[in-house]
């Protein structure tokens, strides 16, 4: 405050309401709130309460503000929601950051933990941000959400790199019954995985694990993981391969959405409702097929899912898995050559091809990345960048460079 005070001649509401804060330096933030609030009209206080519904450090697109305001002014003009913006930096309540999409909004979370406080029943602003979202997709012919929620299109809304990220927060919050009715449809598999990546897709499953119409759905996702990391429009081959012959809860309707959106194709039907891709012509499934010997299977297997896999040199496969080890098969002899206990589930991991190094990502809070030699010696472990910057979620993504000592991890480029 005692700063700010500097800039009284540019903006004296906030001049005053330092000048009074630096008199009394044990004033609580709540109380500096209070006087930052001053000045604002009673709608624009309303616009700011409104806040509360994003979380803190997470930068937010200005495109997900404009649709939560326009869910309670449709008529509230672009320049006038800016022009707030604006003024609430100015007053230090929000600030403007550049990500890789644009300007986003970042909330403090002393500031996030003020305006909750002060939103009597923040379930109404998750649900009014949802319904917002909605209305904006389907467009002034249709504006409200159906009775029905199986009837609810929510893959029509576009990528405004909030929205697919983070509305199943709000979901939850307003206590809406979507987010197992979305995940049972491929059109919203589909449309998540393109926005928001595979990684995001499958903590959605995590928040449904109990329920157990999901296991196999959940089960095959996990094992097409690797694959849709980088090639996120395999979507259907790898489902549609896994899940053919499944009779099991949500699989059933998540492959009848690939089948429907590929009949048209036969009446030469190419518009955006319909997609090619190509179609296993053997099946893939979670389990041994019939007529295969047992003991063609590898000994030495992992006890849990394998979360991803990579062929490296001369007849060699290496896997990682959820039971936290990472094995080094050598083809030939079908058994393992090494085998390495990390500790925690193994998201992805990568192999240099000339230096003797390989990395891997670790599950938890966050994310952790760990790199060791090829004696399974731990050289260095760290963090991702956004978690301890912009507490951006990260998914795990990490590859090395083919020649040089560099390797990439989420958003960061490390040199070795």
């Amino acid at each position: 405050a005692a700063h700010q005070a500097t800039k009284a001649e540019a903006d004296p509401e906030w001049g005053a309401a330092a000048k009074a804060l630096a008199a009394a330096p044990g004033t609580p933030l709540g109380k500096a709130l209070d006087w930052s609030l001053r000045g604002l009209k009673l709608e624009h206080q309303e616009m700011l309460l409104d806040l509360a519904v994003f979380p803190a450090k997470v930068p937010v697109s200005l495109d997900a503000v404009l649709t939560m305001w326009t869910g309670r002014n449709a008529s509230l003009p672009v320049l006038k929601a800016v022009s707030l913006i604006r003024k609430l930096c100015r007053r230090q309540l929000v600030s403007l950051v550049t990500t890789l999409y644009g300007w986003a909004l970042l909330i403090d979370p002393r500031i996030s933990a003020q305006l909750q406080s002060r939103t009597p029943r923040p379930s109404e602003l998750h649900s009014r941000l949802a319904k917002a979202y909605y209305t904006a997709a389907m467009g002034p012919g249709d504006p409200e959400l159906p009775d029905n929620v199986a009837q609810r299109d929510w893959h029509l809304v576009s990528n405004d790199e909030y929205f697919y990220q983070n509305v199943v927060r709000s979901w939850r919050a307003a206590g809406m019954k979507e987010v197992t009715l979305q995940l049972k449809k491929y059109e919203w598999l589909r449309a998540k995985i393109w926005a928001a990546g595979v990684g995001s897709l499958l903590e959605d499953f995590e928040a449904v694990e109990k329920d157990d119409q999901f296991r196999t759905l959940r089960a095959a996702m996990q094992l097409s993981r690797g694959t849709l990391r980088r090639c996120c429009w395999e979507l259907p081959s790898q489902l549609y391969g896994r899940l053919e012959t499944s009779t099991h809860g949500a699989a059933v309707s998540v492959c009848a959405g690939i089948e429907r959106r590929s009949e048209a194709l036969a009446v030469n039907d190419f518009s955006s409702e319909h997609e090619l891709w190509l179609r296993p012509l053997f099946h893939s499934g979670l389990q041994l097929p019939d007529g295969i010997p047992v003991n063609r299977q590898a000994a030495g297997m992992h006890t849990k899912a394998i979360t991803c896999f990579l062929f490296f040199g001369d007849g060699k496969l290496a896997s990682g898995s959820e039971d936290g080890l990472v094995k080094v098969w050598d083809l030939r002899k079908r058994q393992v050559g090494r085998q390495y206990d990390l500790g925690r589930r193994v998201l992805a991991f990568d192999v240099h091809q000339h230096l003797p190094l390989f990395a891997c990502t670790l599950d938890g809070a966050p994310v952790s990345l760990h790199l060791y030699n090829t004696k399974g010696e731990l050289l260095t472990a760290r963090n991702p960048l956004g978690a301890a910057g912009l507490g951006a979620r990260s998914h795990g993504n990490l590859g090395f460079h083919p020649l040089k000592s560099y390797l990439a991890f989420d958003m960061e480029v490390l040199l070795i």
